[in-house]
């Protein structure tokens, strides 16, 4: 936090349903010094650029990402389900419009300013309705109050775990769990309730603002297209991460501390449901080590990048160990050709090696992807010479 933009603002006033409907100038003041830092950024890191090689490689699936920055696209990975939404774009909250547009053109696209509203008083639900509140305003204050009313998030089913679409999750399995639903159930109402107002705020009365308004319909107020406290995850891209992970036969969990559902639950349903293997690449241990098969530890950009390395140079290996069999068929022809003498000197020999490539080659096979070439020997194994699990890389 460099800029410092948490200690000037609380979290649950900038990222949720009850900061954006209590006092949405205040979320989007938050918004516009957020794009600036974003902005000055120097767009994906080695780690994405990392990620979309091994996509292109035929290695990587699929990226789930609870980031909002959309530098993942950016870095050119093609199969990209965010979670938490993104905070690239925004959406009208207008139940008749719902157009989407680029954040970017809030802040400094060539109509920027003629997307905000006039400077008002009293944006937002904690306020009451002021006697000389413009029409602007009254639709606004609707489509708030209309944000904020509770509904029931679905249930979706996952191997032997239930997700709810609010993100929250329990294991079927489990007869405690009354106590984990009292408190999803609090924290949900906590973010969609809006804090009450002090005695400070009601002796100042109402703060002059502006809020951004859709240029489509003129009277929808935009929200970042970012998932935030109080509000359900997308059903389609919950389900879709739920699938892919079950039909995962490897997990690489990348910079998470793993304490935020259901994106949590996702490396252990593929590990239980399908046998997936674990890889966690991050600075320190985290709630999902004890699950890790192979733990590579330090900063993102520089392991993901030292793993490409390593994954590729698999895919180079598999590709001359193909041609080297080729070349070992034709010259083994060639020598049958010759003597028999010869051949029955080394025949003894032959068996015993013919016997260890064997072997080798099935546990290749068995390690190997369908559609993928077939994986080195073990001592060639990208991930052996990264780091067992537990251990640092």
């Amino acid at each position: 936090d460099g800029d410092g933009l948490w200690q000037r603002y609380d979290a649950m006033e900038v990222s949720s349903l009850a900061g954006l409907a209590g006092d949405p100038a205040k979320l989007w003041r938050f918004e516009r010094e957020f794009y600036g830092i974003i902005a000055k950024c120097a767009g994906p890191n080695p780690g994405h650029k990392a990620l979309a090689e091994l996509e292109s490689a035929g290695y990587v699936s699929m990226v789930v990402t609870q980031n909002v920055d959309g530098f993942h696209q950016a870095a050119g990975s093609k199969v990209v389900v965010e979670l938490h939404g993104s905070e690239v774009h925004a959406v009208c909250l207008n139940r008749e419009c719902k157009h989407r547009i680029e954040a970017s053109s809030l802040f400094d696209g060539p109509d920027a300013d003629s997307l905000w509203s006039p400077v008002a008083k009293g944006w937002g639900v904690r306020w009451s309705e002021q006697p000389d509140e413009r029409d602007l305003q009254k639709a606004v204050r609707r489509q708030l109050t209309i944000l904020l009313q509770p509904n029931k998030p679905k249930k979706l089913v996952g191997g032997d775990s239930d997700v709810d679409s609010d993100g929250s999750s329990s294991d079927s399995s489990s007869s405690g769990s009354s106590a984990a639903k009292a408190d999803r159930d609090k924290r949900r109402h906590q973010a969609r309730t809006p804090k009450p107002l002090t005695e400070q705020e009601l002796a100042d009365g109402p703060p002059e603002g502006r809020v951004p308004i859709c240029p489509k319909c003129k009277i929808g107020l935009l929200k970042p297209d970012g998932i935030y406290f109080g509000e359900s995850l997308d059903e389609q891209i919950l389900k879709t991460s739920i699938r892919t992970s079950l039909r995962s036969k490897v997990v690489v969990l990348v910079g998470t501390k793993g304490e935020v559902d259901p994106a949590a639950k996702l490396p252990l349903m593929a590990k239980k449901e399908n046998g997936a293997k674990i890889v966690e690449v991050n600075i320190a241990e985290t709630r999902l080590s004890k699950h890790a098969d192979v733990c590579l530890r330090g900063p993102a950009g520089e392991v993901l990048s030292k793993l490409k390395r390593k994954v590729l140079a698999h895919l180079d290996c598999g590709r001359a160990q193909t041609g080297d069999e080729e070349d070992f068929g034709r010259a083994q022809t060639g020598d049958e050709e010759d003597s028999g003498g010869a051949q029955t000197c080394d025949e003894e020999g032959c068996v015993r090696a013919q016997t260890g490539d064997e072997e080798e080659s099935s546990l290749t096979k068995d390690k190997s992807t369908p559609g993928l070439p077939p994986g080195p020997p073990d001592h060639l194994d990208p991930l052996n010479s990264l780091g067992q699990a537990g251990q640092p890389a």
